[in-house]
Order: C-alpha cells, then sequence, then structure tokens
C-alpha cells in the first residue's frame, strides 16, 4: 500500500498540481483541440480518447521520442508476463485474467498497477521455483497464442504508433491489452491448444528472449550515443521529485515526467519482484546483482527478461520436455 500510496502521489499527484491534467482536459471535448477528433461517435469515449492521445502525441515530440521509444522497449517483457501467466497451469483465479490487469493500467496507469500485479503474484505463491509440475507448466498451444498475440498486439501495433504518430492509431493503442486477448483467443480456435499440450518451453523462452532483445536493442540505440552527454541522459531518465508547473515547463515535458515515474514503478517493482524467484539468500543475491548490472547496461526489461529465463529454466527446462516426449511415446 505504501508503493500505491507514493506512485499515485508521483504520478496523477503531480500531473494534477503542475497543471498538466487541465491543460490535457481543455484541448478535449467539449473544448476545440488539435486532437479532438471523432474517435467512436460516443461523446464520453471520445473525450477520454481525446485526453489519451494528446497525452502520447504529445510524448511523441522529438525532444522526448528517444526516451518514449526505450519506455516502450522495456515494458514489452512485462507486458507479456501477466499473459503467459495466466497461461501457466495451476494458476490462481487472481492472476488468470490478464486483459483485465491490462485495462486497469492503461487508464489507472502501469506505475500503479504493477506494484499490485506483483503483490498479488508473490502473495499467491506462484513466485515460487518449486511449483508442482503440473502447476508450472505452459503448454505449447498456449504458448504459441500468446506470443503471436504479444507480437501482433504489442511490438506490431506499437511500431506503427511510433512510425505513423497519427492520433487515432494512438488512440487505437490504448486498447493492446485487449488486441493480445482477442489475438490469443483468435489463435486458440485456429490451432487448439488442446491438440498440443505438451510443454511450450523453448515457445515461452523465445518470448523472454524476444522482450530481452527488444529492451537491450533500445536501450543500446538511446544511451550509448549519449553516454558524453549526461545532461541528456539526465533529462531521459531521472524524473523529477518536486512538481514542475506548466507555468514554467512545456506540456511535453510534464508528460515526459509522468512517464519517467510510470517506469521508475512499474521497472523498479518487477525488478524487486524478481527476487522472490530466489529459493534461498544466495539465489536472491546473484539475482540483485544481475538486476544491478544489467539495468545500466542493457536496461531494466532486459534485466528483467534474463531473469524469467533462468525462472522458466528451473520451472520447465529439459526434464519436463523430455517427460513429455516419454509421455508421446508411452501414448503413441
Amino acid at each position: 500500500m505504501p508503493s500505491f500510496l507514493k506512485s499515485n502521489h508521483f504520478l496523477f499527484g503531480h500531473l494534477v498540481k503542475s497543471g498538466a491534467d487541465a491543460a490535457l482536459l481543455a484541448q478535449c471535448p467539449p473544448n476545440p483541440g488539435q486532437y479532438a477528433l471523432k474517435y467512436t461517435g460516443l461523446a464520453l469515449v471520445d473525450s477520454f480518447a481525446c485526453y489519451l492521445a494528446t497525452f502520447f502525441q504529445t510524448s511523441l515530440g522529438p525532444g522526448n521520442l528517444p526516451y518514449f521509444i526505450h519506455f516502450l522497449a522495456s515494458w514489452a517483457v512485462l507486458i507479456a508476463f501477466p499473459f503467459l501467466e495466466a497461461a501457466r497451469q495451476g494458476r490462481p483465479l487472481i492472476l488468470a485474467f490478464p486483459v483485465i490487469h491490462g485495462i486497469l493500467y492503461q487508464t489507472a496507469s502501469a506505475g500503479v498497477m504493477y506494484p499490485l500485479y506483483w503483490a498479488a503474484f508473490i502473495l499467491t505463491g506462484r513466485a515460487s521455483t518449486r511449483l508442482p509440475r503440473e502447476h508450472a507448466k505452459i503448454s505449447q498451444g498456449h504458448a504459441e497464442a500468446t506470443l503471436f498475440g504479444f507480437i501482433i498486439g504489442f511490438v506490431v501495433l506499437s511500431g506503427s504508433m511510433l512510425v505513423l504518430k497519427n492520433p487515432k492509431v494512438t488512440a487505437l493503442w490504448q486498447l493492446f491489452p485487449v488486441a493480445i486477448q482477442v489475438l490469443v483467443y483468435l489463435y486458440n480456435r485456429a490451432r487448439p491448444a488442446s491438440d498440443h499440450p505438451h510443454s511450450g518451453y523453448t515457445t515461452v523462452q523465445a518470448t523472454w528472449f524476444i522482450g530481452f532483445f527488444i529492451s537491450a536493442i533500445s536501450h543500446i540505440a538511446v544511451v550509448y550515443p549519449k553516454l558524453g552527454d549526461g545532461a541528456t541522459l539526465k533529462h531521459y531518465f531521472v524524473p523529477r521529485v518536486s512538481v514542475p508547473y506548466l507555468r514554467d515547463h512545456s506540456l511535453s515535458l510534464l508528460a515526459h515526467v509522468f512517464l519517467q515515474w510510470d517506469e521508475t514503478f512499474t521497472s523498479g517493482s518487477s525488478l524487486l519482484g524478481s527476487l522472490w524467484f530466489a529459493e534461498n539468500l544466495e539465489e536472491a543475491l546473484r539475482i540483485a546483482i544481475w538486476n544491478l548490472a544489467i539495468t545500466p547496461v542493457l536496461g531494466p526489461g532486459a534485466a528483467t527478461a534474463g531473469v524469467l529465463m533462468w525462472r522458466e529454466w528451473k520451472l520447465n527446462g529439459s526434464g519436463v520436455e523430455d517427460a513429455d516426449a516419454g509421455e508421446g511415446k508411452k501414448t503413441g
């Protein structure tokens, strides 16, 4: 709860006190504005879509675009995480509906919702790497469907938003959790998961590797050319503790600060939560050292992806695949 309150203070507290919230509202229906467009034809929905489109279009400005790309890339592995955990056998009901979690973090911010998700994940015992086999497995069918939904629903849709910079595409991007869920459903309809019940270990690891690669490449592209430019790196990655008021700063900067705090609480809770994968103090120290070393070198998304790959190996490594192969031979 303290984390929840603090994230609200730095996220929405700053947004309101700075004047950014009022400035965004002033550009949306019933007021005229650059992005006060007809998105759905429903007044209330269009007003909210305008608010989000204005915020993110502002974040796509040239001064903050490199950081925004880094933000999305670091987030990629954390988008896949709840969907894969929902596909894991034996998951509790509270973790079974990642689309609800997604809708909430798209409206209440990831910085608020991910600490709560990690708390639920840990308290339900799902962080353990000693789950019984029947509770640890993700079938090949479900792993494939989730990877498909993640690539099309998040990676492709995010890329479209960055390339097109069209307010309607930006507004549509807000629904990517729903898009992922729909794509998972359609994939399972076309290729039923029940027909592919063997372990999807390799596909799950491929998902984490894709998240690792996206985060690492983005981090290298954004950070390394600026290693000698401390002022730019500070502007990109160090959020302001005091309220940056609109009278002194641009709306683009205020949107940027919101995203900085959003990533701080999202990635921070995930790096901290990954310590619960450890079975003992030695493993916890190794995870902590990995996170501290890799985050500045390849980004927080890559650090988290690496730990998730290690966890998946402990849960569903070669022993499980061999067992599945053995069962297949017996069945045959």
